[in-house]
């Protein structure tokens, strides 16, 4: 495969706690790079031992730690924050209406306000076999050291349907119909076709998925030919990970009204580290086929051993928040979804090779946006 991915698997394979918004706005980043700058000499084999981190690296936690591609699946997400934090896939519900939780670390819903009268337990309804398109866009920027970089945004064309529906919930399909980059009227022809060549091959990219009654996602896995696996799919598991995300908001399991509000808290323990994450949501409107829900979100990872052998003594943490608003319906995946997320990482890592140098610090702010719609006439 060509350089832009081949370095996007490296970053997935040192960076696996260290999120980013979007895998392919770092595939267009590392595209724009290239049709901006001079090609760099390779680093011999025999330099390549401990490194301090690079000013400019794009961290990304999406990517799996090696493999072709085959089976690859990744847990539900937080609203789309970031994978690799495990979710609830069902959860059986409790005697107050939260969601208790099967296993440590599943997610929690307490519903803080009921809403106003009539109140109804909402849940929602799926329609077996019924195809939907929605299209999401990403855009992207990255701020470090008081410079700022808006990446190109990318447009991935999905097809979803319920191929299973039960009353414990629903078995989804999906299919990358196709992807292109956002506004190529703007952007340098170069990297217009070298986006062109890098995703030609990629569509048709499938994946299964499962939601249940209160939209709890389960997990994901990754599906396509030999070549789809070996050349795209460690790449698209995050970005597709991530619109699986936005297809429906949870609901609590007890009755509510308009003006509702819930909170879903998770705290997850991965390899002895810490993560939490909170999400509040409002019940802006309701009637009975759907309604618009708000949500506010809270992510935070506190500062830990960074996971890469060739950094050792380098440290991480995180501090994230977002916003989004769904237009959602009960018997399909949410027709709108407007989301903004900003996520602050902070590195602190060895000026050299030996892990008692003099550490250097690395700060980013990664904004990433993503609007979920419906394409005219579908």
């Amino acid at each position: 495969m060509s350089a832009a991915f081949s370095s996007m698997r490296f970053l997935g394979r040192h960076a696996r706690r260290i999120p980013a918004a979007s895998v392919l706005a770092v595939l267009a980043f590392t595209l724009f790079s290239a049709c901006n700058k001079e090609e760099k000499k390779p680093v011999p084999q025999e330099e390549r031992k401990a490194s301090a981190v690079p000013s400019g690296v794009v961290f990304n936690d999406f990517l799996p730690n090696s493999g072709s591609g085959q089976g690859l699946a990744v847990k539900g997400l937080d609203g789309g924050f970031e994978a690799g934090l495990g979710e609830n896939a069902g959860g059986a519900e409790s005697a107050n209406g939260t969601e208790a939780a099967e296993t440590p670390g599943a997610a929690k819903i307490d519903v803080l306000e009921p809403g106003a009268e009539p109140r109804a337990v909402r849940k929602y309804t799926f329609v077996a076999n019924r195809v939907e398109r929605r299209t999401l866009t990403i855009r992207q920027s990255i701020a470090a050291k008081d410079q700022a970089q808006s990446l190109p945004g990318l447009v991935m064309t999905i097809d979803v349907v319920a191929k299973e529906v039960k009353p414990a919930g629903a078995h989804f399909e999906m299919k990358l119909v196709k992807i292109d980059l956002a506004d190529k009227d703007k952007l340098d022809p170069r990297l217009v076709q070298s986006a062109s060549q890098q995703f030609a091959g990629l569509s048709g990219l499938s994946a299964t998925f499962d939601i249940n009654p209160h939209g709890e996602i389960g997990e994901m896995s990754l599906s396509g030919n030999e070549k789809m696996q070996r050349e795209g799919a460690e790449e698209l598991l995050g970005a597709l990970a991530q619109f699986v995300e936005l297809v429906v908001p949870p609901l609590p399991a007890t009755a509510i009204g308009q003006g509702a509000k819930w909170e879903r808290t998770e705290t997850m323990n991965d390899r002895g580290l810490a993560q939490q994450s909170k999400r509040t949501l409002e019940l802006k409107d309701v009637s009975d086929t759907g309604g618009t829900i708000s949500s506010a979100m809270e992510k935070k990872i506190p500062k830990h051993e960074y996971p890469d052998p060739r950094m050792p003594g380098a440290t991480m943490e995180l501090d994230g928040s977002g916003t989004a608003t769904y237009t959602f319906r009960f018997d399909r995946v949410a027709s709108k979804v407007v989301s903004e997320q900003t996520q602050r990482v902070k590195i602190e890592a060895p000026a050299g090779p030996d892990p008692k140098a003099e550490k250097k610090t690395v700060a980013q702010e990664i904004t990433v946006k993503h609007l979920l719609e419906t394409p005219p006439g579908k």
